[in-house]
């Protein structure tokens, strides 16, 4: 039987068609854990960290800071704080994870008082819901959450308090190696004791955008914004800016930092320091 000859022709018509049925390299905006946003909390506890809107399951240390100088009152606050971490998928749209801070150290000086103390707690569990969806023709990944600080877990305070953070994440794959994270919650925490009761609530939103520099690494940089913690008026408009990348294997660092541009935020800086370990 004669042996068939391959023209030009058919081997261009076998490559259009290879390509039109596999899907782009960057259809996925869960990709690479890498190209997660960097949670960068500005309440104490963390309970008030953003997310993306890729569910993801994995293990992990963070180290965390705060600042506050007021040199003209003669006043400053140094906050730190170790966190580890995990999270699980039970199916490709259900996530759900516990944290444990389990040192919190605070120094405090003014004009008459120097002061330091260390402590653990609290417990945060969360639960997440992750959908997909796309928007002008762009892939995109949604998750609903909650995050909830456990009262009775701290072991600083005599009486409870607890937090919980109600809100929506989105992950869009805007182009093949740009990313935007954008995000929305409602906060509410409380505090009781023998003293009295007090409470309070906020609403914050978040975007950023993540540039895939290598396979390996992504850099982020982005606005936050949070409403109502301290009254009335505008917490702050803060900008923040971190880098994802790949140590190597299942393991991974991040790092991030935020500093105020305006409102009545009382943190001048905040930064965190991570390590995670993927377990899908």
């Amino acid at each position: 039987m004669p042996r068939l000859r391959r023209t030009p022709c058919c081997a261009i018509l076998a490559f259009l068609a290879a390509t039109s049925v596999a899907a782009p390299a960057w259809a996925d905006p869960c990709e690479d854990h890498v190209d997660d946003p960097v949670a960068l909390p500005w309440r104490e506890s963390g309970v008030d960290a953003a997310r993306g809107g890729c569910l993801h399951a994995d293990v992990g240390a963070t180290l965390r800071g705060r600042t506050l100088v007021d040199t003209g009152d003669f006043y400053g606050n140094l906050g730190g704080e170790l966190t580890l971490a995990i999270r699980l998928l039970e199916s490709d749209g259900f996530e759900w994870g516990i944290s444990l801070r389990v040192l919190d150290g605070i120094f405090v000086q003014n004009a008459v008082l120097t002061a330091d103390e260390l402590a653990y707690g609290p417990v945060t569990g969360h639960i997440a819901l992750g959908s997909r969806g796309s928007r002008a023709g762009k892939e995109l990944a949604r998750a609903l959450y909650a995050r909830l600080e456990v009262p009775f877990t701290r072991s600083r305070l005599d009486g409870s308090s607890g937090a919980l953070q109600l809100g929506v994440a989105e992950t869009w794959h805007v182009a093949t190696h740009v990313r935007v994270h954008l995000h929305g919650a409602l906060l509410g925490w409380y505090a009781s004791s023998v003293t009295g009761r007090d409470g309070r609530a906020a609403l914050m939103a978040s975007a950023d955008g993540a540039l895939t520099v290598t396979g390996w690494l992504a850099v982020f940089g982005g606005l936050d914004t949070q409403m109502g913690w301290y009254g009335w008026a505008l917490d702050h408009v803060a900008l923040r800016a971190g880098a994802h990348w790949r140590v190597k294997g299942l393991w991974r660092t991040e790092l991030a930092a935020g500093l105020p541009l305006v409102g009545e935020e009382r943190q001048d800086l905040v930064f965190t320091l991570g390590v995670r370990r993927d377990l899908d």
